[in-house]
Parts: C-alpha cells; structure tokens; sequence
C-alpha cells in the first residue's frame, strides 16, 4: 500500500498488465523453510483497466489468481496449480477469482475471466457485467470446486466432471492428463498441454492474448491455459 494524498481514502491504481509470469512455491527439494505462497493479487486499494494473461501459478495457497475492487478487469488464458505438498486449512484449492470488494474499494464491475486451467473457480456474479466461461476446472479425486452467487448469497459448489454453464468444463483426470510433465513429488512442472488434453482448442478467441507466455501465435479456436499446443482441432 502505498502514501496516500491528503483527502485521498485509497489509491486507485489503472492501466495494468501483467503477463507470462511463472510463478512456483517450491523448486528446490532442499529449501530451508517451504511454506505458502500466494500467487497474483490484490485485497486492498481499486483497480481499473486490469490485464492478467499467459501466467503460471503453482502453489498451496488458495488463492492462485484474485483480484477484488477492479473494473475492467480481464484475467485471461492463465494456468493455476496446486502442488499439494503443503495442505490448507479449510482444504482449500488454488483458485482463480474475481471477488467484490476489497478492504477499502468499491464493488467490482465488467470483468471476465476466460479460458483458464485452475483447481477452483470463483466469480462475484451479482456485480454488473461479471463474465466467466471457457475455463477449465482440474479435479481434485474427481471433483473441482467453483463458487458463484445466487441472490447475493454463496453458492459452493463441488461438482463432478461435466460442462457447465458458459463452457466451463470440469476435468476429471485432473494435472496429469493435462500437462507434458507434472510430479510434485520431484519438483517437476511442465505445464504444457500434452497431446490429446480437453484444453486444447477449447477456448474463447474473444479478447484471448495474441501469443502465449512462450511467444507462441495462437490459432482460433485457442487452447486454454498459459501454453498453446502445436496440435490443433
């Protein structure tokens, strides 16, 4: 949080983009003090005109991607993990999000979030304009959890694999039937879609970025997820 001006109750930050990130917990097997790591957000301040495309998150935190109090938001083609070495209180999931508000700033308003991999899903639908499809929810022994809200009030949901509302799909075989090269166990993280994973050409071209986080063109109908896969559909 940065000063603030004089009669000014928070800072109010716009134009910002932030891509192809990588962003692991834990690489070294021998690293002295492993312990949470959240990924890409923000809980306080307001933000407009917020850009967050091609990043990679990998973590035991639940909070993968999370952005409150932002208009204009777009959280697009990013790929979020949970290592599962370190358990959460709650057990909860790395999570892709877009909440209300944050400790100082007013409701969020004309968000997406689209053609995401993540462990969870949440979304603060009662703003306005708070759009969520084309994501791609990787289960957990089987199920993927996904908040939305009905009447203003929290709907948890733990879902069994299937398309739901506006194509967000639930993946049963979860990381490994998705990713070249996933193994927690040996620090291992290549996030790359394998051949033949649901992702690919599963996307929303609409407002996708042009590359991935490799520099990679993407085709129509893009894959979801950080990576664009050579095979196409």
């Amino acid at each position: 949080m940065g000063p603030l001006l004089r009669g000014v109750p928070y800072n109010h930050f716009q134009n910002i983009l932030i891509d192809s990130n990588l962003a692991i917990r834990q690489t070294d097997p021998k690293l002295a003090f492993p312990t949470y790591l959240q990924g890409i957000d923000a809980f306080d301040e307001e933000w407009t005109n917020v850009t967050v495309t091609n990043n990679v998150v990998v973590t035991s935190a639940c909070w993968g991607i999370f952005f409150s109090s932002v208009h204009n938001g777009k959280i697009i083609n990013n790929t979020v993990v949970a290592d599962g070495l370190l358990p959460m209180p709650g057990n909860c999931k790395p999570a892709v999000v877009v909440g209300d508000k944050t400790h100082e700033g007013a409701s969020s308003s004309d968000n997406i979030i689209r053609n995401n991999i993540a462990n969870s899903l949440s979304i603060y639908n009662p703003d306005p304009n708070m759009t969520m499809d084309h994501n791609i929810c990787l289960g957990i022994n089987g199920r993927c959890q996904i908040l939305t809200y009905v009447d203003g009030k929290p709907k948890w949901g733990v879902y069994k694999p299937g398309e739901y509302a506006d194509h967000n799909i639930i993946d049963r075989r979860g990381a490994e039937g998705m990713f070249v090269g996933f193994d927690p166990a040996k620090f291992v993280y290549d996030l790359r879609l394998k051949s033949g994973a649901i992702a690919i050409g599963a996307g929303n071209s609409a407002e996708a970025p042009p590359v991935d986080i490799t520099g990679a063109p993407r085709r129509s109908p893009v894959d979801v997820g950080a990576y664009q896969s050579s095979e196409g559909k």
